[in-house]
């Protein structure tokens, strides 16, 4: 623990640093960036330690470029989550290449993913407070029957801020006192999280961050980690520039009037004050533990996947070779401007390359999800 300025910040690691040094050339160009990353945050608090001492030259600046005083900020909550997301990213990768040498052991684990890579203990207020003279546009057709929800544009920086005060206050009303958030793809979502969750940080609530995966894997996460409330930034099924928040709160789903009350609790800045955490986890493998503990495939399928570039591009793949299915994907890419098709299955023409591939390979099933990963086509 460090004094800064007045406040105290202290960064935990819990993954082994030479899981960055040996990852294969595809994934070299995330590998340097985290590193440079991890390097700007950790040398500057820790410049005597040996963690500065496993940094190889390669990644190094010149000495007497590398002002602790000057990397402090790039340790607050805007680097913190994309550097959180670039690890998951980074786990993903090395679970991809199962076999290799540089795969992690077997371990027991416990009822918090081992892996909680980054935790931010009283966060400066200086990083959570949104200021802004504009006065607080607040469009009340976003606020829909299940979740909030219009074009991106629609939901300033301001008004993001000010909807995860919302919700935050609410959860605390009700005695919560954490929350899991994650998003979709969409190119806005990253933006809206973050004014989210600093609104959430400046109510008190502590904050997980579940990074990028579908809406059911954001769920699951809320049960896992027993916060039972949480937060998914999504678009849903909607073109790419929409996006939106789809709410749990004390494990309700919040919908009609519970939507319409934060309106309310908005327009009247019923907020409360208190000062959050943060961290980062991965929910992955313990999600995919939890369906293959549960679901048998009574005989292999061939299935043709089509993730139609959204969320579900980061576990649908993996998932069902592991209930023992052999996958042709279609679209799994990660791609928030959803190139191909728009993220709706339930528009047919949307399926219609699906259908192509499913009679062209000759497979038993096609499969296509939507932005989010809770609808299927």
């Amino acid at each position: 623990r460090q004094a800064i300025g007045g406040h105290h910040l202290r960064i935990g690691l819990s993954i082994r640093f030479q899981q960055f040094w040996e990852f294969e050339a595809d994934s070299l160009t995330l590998r340097k960036e985290v590193r440079h990353l991890l390097l700007d945050g950790f040398v500057a608090l820790f410049a005597d330690s040996e963690v500065a001492n496993h940094a190889d030259q390669s990644c190094a600046q010149p000495p007497g470029q590398r002002s602790a005083t000057a990397a402090i900020p790039s340790l607050h909550y805007p680097v913190l989550a994309p550097l959180g997301e670039a690890l998951v990213q980074l786990r993903r990768a090395n679970r991809a290449h199962a076999g290799q040498d540089f795969a992690e052991p077997a371990v027991e684990r416990s009822s918090i993913d081992a892996l909680e890579i980054l935790e931010l203990e009283e966060t400066d207020p200086d990083t959570v407070r949104f200021e802004s003279d504009a006065t607080l546009e607040i469009p009340p057709e976003i606020f829909r029957d299940y979740d909030i929800r219009g074009r991106a544009s629609q939901i300033s920086k301001a008004l993001a801020h000010a909807i995860g005060q919302a919700i935050a206050s609410e959860a605390l009303d009700r005695g919560m006192t954490s929350m899991v958030v994650a998003t979709d793809a969409r190119e806005s979502s990253p933006l809206l999280r973050e004014h989210q969750v600093q609104g959430m940080f400046a109510c008190g609530i502590d904050v997980i961050d579940a990074g990028t995966v579908p809406t059911p894997m954001l769920y699951f996460a809320c049960h896992h980690l027993h916060t039972m409330s949480g937060v998914m930034v999504t678009g849903s099924h909607n073109p790419a520039d929409h996006n939106g928040f789809k709410i749990m709160i004390d494990g309700e789903t919040l919908c009609g009037e519970r939507i319409a009350d934060l309106r309310q609790r908005i327009s009247g800045q019923r907020y409360h004050q208190g000062q959050g955490s943060y961290r980062v986890t991965e929910i992955d493998s313990d999600y995919s533990k939890a369906i293959l503990d549960d679901v048998l495939v009574e005989s292999p399928l061939k299935l043709v996947i089509d993730c139609g570039n959204g969320a579900a591009s980061v576990i649908a793949v993996e998932l069902f070779q592991e209930l023992g299915c052999e996958v042709l994907p279609l679209f799994c890419e990660l791609d928030g401007r959803f190139p191909n098709h728009p993220p709706d299955p339930s528009v047919a023409e949307n399926l219609e390359q699906l259908i192509a591939e499913v009679r062209a390979r000759g497979a038993d099933l096609g499969i296509a999800f939507d932005g989010d990963g809770d609808r299927l086509g």
